[in-house]
């Protein structure tokens, strides 16, 4: 007998157990396309999101440096705002990144900050 033929040998074979039966399947809502074969709701894909680097770029001396006018980020500054502003700037991420844009958060609360400076400096 070889090294592996104990496993195909029928007195250690399991006993072969009936299929699972898939719970039956719930209608989608109207208005939502579904897989004609399978009448699976169909859901549509949103492209992937680039993401910049997550740590910043350090030169010999260890200090943060940029690029030809770009700007060096300051990571992870706390600030508090409100939940509804929070909950709001989720809202408006995700539509853009449903759109085909980046949504990020970030940038927008960063945009944001520049329209503030620009405005409060100008006056």
């Amino acid at each position: 007998m070889g090294r592996y033929d104990f496993l195909l040998s029928e007195e250690t074979k399991r006993p072969e157990q009936p299929p699972k039966q898939q719970p039956a399947a719930q209608p989608p809502p109207t208005g939502v396309q579904t897989d004609s074969v399978r009448g699976v709701p169909l859901v549509p894909l949103v492209p992937p999101v680039p993401l910049g680097p997550r740590t910043p770029r350090t030169g010999s001396t260890g200090k943060r440096q940029s690029k030809e006018g770009r700007r060096v980020i300051r990571q992870r500054h706390p600030f508090d705002i409100y939940q509804d502003q929070y909950v709001t700037l989720q809202q408006l991420a995700l539509e853009e990144r449903m759109r085909g844009g980046i949504g990020s958060m970030s940038a927008m609360v960063r945009e944001a900050i520049d329209d503030l400076i620009t405005k409060r400096r100008h006056t």
